[in-house]
């Protein structure tokens, strides 16, 4: 069962003082006013300064200024909101919107869990703004009983061991590496940490054998110092890959998209330099 809590009305502040001043405990003026102890004694640690007795009226002005600096100014505005909505119909995502808001020095700045809210709100109204999103806000779930292989890859080398300096971006060559599943087919994304440049090329069937040989191909040419992909079974040839490309391959942890956070924001809306080969 819920409790439902209620504010200490004028009333109930000049029966505290008056009670306060016949020396009743706590307890005693909580029952009478029906209220809980705790209450009262809130009330009054707020309220009272030291040395000083308890004064309704001073009490109920304290509690109005205390209302007044807590209100927050709602940040929902009809031109915040087709701001974002035209963000969002162009297939940019809320994390992005909320920061091409704030470079913006737009006059009310949001956080994308604001717009996640204001997306559910909407959708819960009958609308259909959340179809725009990369992935609609689905979530992966594991089948219950299913066998886990995700993370099986033979000689496969932990992220953990990836060089420190791939996580500052300061050079060419630290690439990510994931592939995208459609309804034509399926493609193998590419994006560099440090330029943020996007490579893509499409395979027929999403075999280890097709995979190994497009990164091969989209990455010869360019500087290669690392490689960081998925835990999917496409990429079993990976030690091909390195040999081929003298390059480090490495893998995150299983269902830890966001260590691979260029890729996975690439593999949505396309904001890097698009080269498709």
């Amino acid at each position: 069962m819920s409790t439902h809590y209620q504010q200490l009305t004028q009333a109930q502040r000049y029966q505290i003082q008056a009670f306060r001043a016949c020396g009743l405990t706590l307890r005693e003026i909580a029952t009478r006013i029906g209220t809980h102890a705790s209450t009262v004694s809130r009330e009054l640690r707020r309220n009272v300064a030291a040395d000083q007795s308890y004064q309704a009226d001073e009490a109920q002005g304290l509690m109005h200024q205390r209302r007044i600096v807590a209100a927050k100014a709602s940040k929902y505005t009809e031109a915040l909101w087709d701001r974002v909505t035209a963000l969002l119909e162009h297939g940019v995502t809320p994390e992005a919107a909320a920061g091409r808001l704030q470079r913006e020095s737009y006059e009310l700045s949001v956080s994308h869990e604001w717009i996640y809210r204001q997306l559910d709100l909407d959708k819960r109204n009958g609308g259909e703004l959340y179809k725009h999103l990369p992935r609609k806000k689905k979530k992966y779930r594991k089948r219950y009983g299913s066998h886990d292989r995700r993370g099986c890859i033979p000689n496969r080398v932990s992220i953990t061991e990836r060089p420190t300096i791939v996580d500052d971006r300061t050079r060419i060559g630290d690439w990510e590496g994931d592939t995208v599943h459609g309804q034509d087919g399926s493609s193998v994304t590419l994006v560099d940490r440090k330029s943020g440049l996007l490579l893509m090329g499409r395979v027929r069937r999403r075999t280890a054998k097709a995979v190994c040989k497009e990164i091969i191909r989209l990455l010869k040419g360019h500087v290669c110092h690392t490689l960081t992909l998925d835990n999917g079974r496409e990429f079993m040839h990976h030690e091909k890959i390195a040999k081929r490309l003298s390059i480090k391959v490495y893998f995150a942890d299983p269902y830890a998209s966001w260590q691979r956070g260029c890729n996975e924001n690439a593999n949505g809306p396309v904001s890097v330099n698009l080269v498709v080969t």
